[in-house]
C-alpha cells in the first residue's frame, strides 16, 4: 500500500487505499464518488473495527490525524468508539419514540376518552420536539414547549408535559436514556383549579325540573330523557349515550365503552325506580331506539339551549354527575356509598367500594335519586289526602 501523501491522493483509483505514516490504522479509500478517511484499530476484546472518519475535502490530512488520535486514546482506555457511534445513530428521535410507543401498547384497552387525550397530547408533542434524539431532549426543550402552550392552554400544557414523562419512562425501559434520567418533575406545573360546579339547591334546581319535565312528552322527549339518567344517576355522558336497552338487567346497567380504570372490563349502573319508570312511560312519544338505551347519543345541542333558558349556562353535563353526589351526600349516603355508586376512577379506591354489592347499591341509589327529585320537582305527594299542588308537582 502506497503512503497517505497528497501526491499520491491526485493518483489515486477507485479501490485504491492509502496508509498513514504518522498516525498507525489511518487510512484514505477510494469509492467511485468519494474519498473517505478510515481507522482500522481492535478493541481490548481484539475485534476488528474500521469506521469511516469523514470524506476527503471535507476533510483535511491534518484534521483527520486529530480525530484518529482521539478515537486510538479512546479505545486505549478501553472503549470501542465505532461501537459507541452505531449505538448513538440506533437512538430514536421523539417522533419515533412515540411511534414505538403506540405499536408496544397497541393493545392496551382504552376508552374513546383516553385514546383521544393521547392522541391529541402525541400528536403536539410530535410537531414540537419530534425531530430531537431521545438522548439529546433537554430539560430546556421541554420548559419552551411548556411555557408556549401554558399562554393559552395551561391546563392542555399539564397534560402534554405528563405525556412526555411517561415517553421518557418508556424510553429508559428500551436504554434509549439512562436509568432515572426523567427530568419532568422539574418543570413547574401550572396551577390548575378543580371545578365545583352542580345543581344548585332552590330555584336554580326548581327551574332546570320544570323546563325538562315539559320536554318529556315533546318532540325532544329523548334529550330530556337522557339529561334525567344523568340526574338521577350520576352516569357520564358516553355512558348512558352509548348504553344499549341489552345492557339493562332489573335495576342494573352494565356498560362496556367507559373512561373508569383505563375501560377495562365492565361497570354497574345502577338505575333509580325513578329512572325505570321513565323509561317505560307508555305515555312518551313512540321512537326509534335502534338498540340504545335512550336514543339519543349526545344531546348536546338541547342541553345548551335548556341550561341558557333556564339562566345557569355554564353549568355542564358533566357538572350532573357532581350533582348526584352532593345530593345523595344530602341523603345521608357516605363518601364510599358515593364512590361506588359512581365508581371512582382510581382502581386503588374502587377496591374500596367492592363491598357496594347490588342490593345496597339499589338502595342508595334510590336515596340519591329521591333526594335530586326533590329539589327538581318538589316533595314526593303524600299517599293520603295530597292536595291538587302535590300532585302537579309529581306529574
Amino acid at each position: 500500500m502506497t503512503a497517505l501523501t497528497l501526491a499520491n491522493i491526485t493518483r489515486m483509483k477507485t479501490g485504491d487505499v492509502l496508509n498513514d505514516t504518522e498516525v498507525p490504522g489511518l487510512q484514505l479509500h477510494a469509492g467511485a464518488s468519494a474519498k473517505s478517511f478510515k481507522l482500522y484499530y481492535r478493541t481490548t476484546d481484539g475485534t476488528q473495527r474500521r469506521p469511516k472518519i469523514g470524506t476527503y475535502g471535507a476533510l483535511s490530512i491534518p484534521d483527520a490525524r486529530k480525530l484518529a488520535k482521539i478515537m486510538l486514546l479512546e479505545v486505549a482506555s478501553g472503549r470501542d468508539p465505532s461501537a459507541e457511534r452505531a449505538a448513538q445513530r440506533a437512538i430514536p428521535t421523539m417522533a419515533e419514540l412515540i411511534d414505538l410507543y403506540k405499536e408496544k401498547t397497541a393493545t392496551v384497552p382504552r376508552s374513546k376518552q383516553a385514546a383521544t387525550t393521547l392522541d391529541i397530547a402525541l400528536g403536539h408533542i410530535r410537531r414540537e420536539i419530534g425531530d430531537i434524539a431521545v438522548n439529546k431532549l433537554t430539560l430546556s426543550d421541554v420548559e419552551t414547549m411548556h411555557a408556549a402552550m401554558s399562554i393559552f392552554t395551561p391546563t392542555q400544557a399539564n397534560r402534554v408535559l405528563a405525556h412526555v414523562s411517561m415517553l421518557l419512562n418508556f424510553a429508559e425501559r428500551y436504554e434509549f436514556r439512562p436509568l432515572h434520567s426523567n427530568f419532568c418533575k422539574l418543570v413547574r406545573r401550572n396551577p390548575e383549579n378543580s371545578r365545583r360546579r352542580y345543581l344548585m339547591p332552590g330555584d336554580e334546581a326548581k327551574v332546570v325540573g320544570k323546563l325538562l319535565r315539559s320536554k318529556l312528552y315533546g318532540p325532544h322527549h329523548e334529550s330530556a330523557l337522557f339529561i334525567f339518567m344523568l340526574l338521577l344517576t350520576g352516569a357520564r355522558k358516553d355512558e348512558i349515550g352509548n348504553a344499549k336497552v341489552a345492557d339493562l338487567r332489573g335495576n342494573v346497567l352494565t356498560v362496556t365503552e367507559h373512561k373508569t380504570a383505563g375501560s377495562i372490563g365492565e361497570k354497574a349502573i345502577y338505575l333509580p325506580d325513578m329512572a325505570l319508570d321513565m323509561l317505560n312511560d307508555p305515555k312518551r312519544l313512540p321512537h326509534s331506539r335502534r338498540g340504545y338505551l335512550v336514543g339519543v347519543r349526545d344531546p348536546k345541542k338541547f342541553w345548551n339551549a335548556l341550561r341558557t333558558e333556564a339562566g345557569c349556562p355554564d353549568l355542564r353535563m358533566h357538572d350532573l354527575r357532581h350533582t348526584f353526589a352532593s345530593f345523595g351526600l344530602g341523603a345521608g349516603l357516605n363518601l364510599s356509598m358515593i364512590g361506588g355508586l359512581l365508581a371512582h376512577a382510581s382502581p386503588d379506591t374502587t377496591k374500596r367500594y367492592a363491598h357496594l354489592i347490588h342490593g345496597p347499591a339499589i338502595d342508595a341509589v334510590n336515596l340519591a335519586a329521591g333526594q335530586v327529585a326533590t329539589a327538581l320537582i318538589g316533595p314526593p305527594a303524600k299517599a293520603e289526602g295530597e292536595d291538587d299542588e302535590a300532585v302537579d308537582a309529581v306529574e
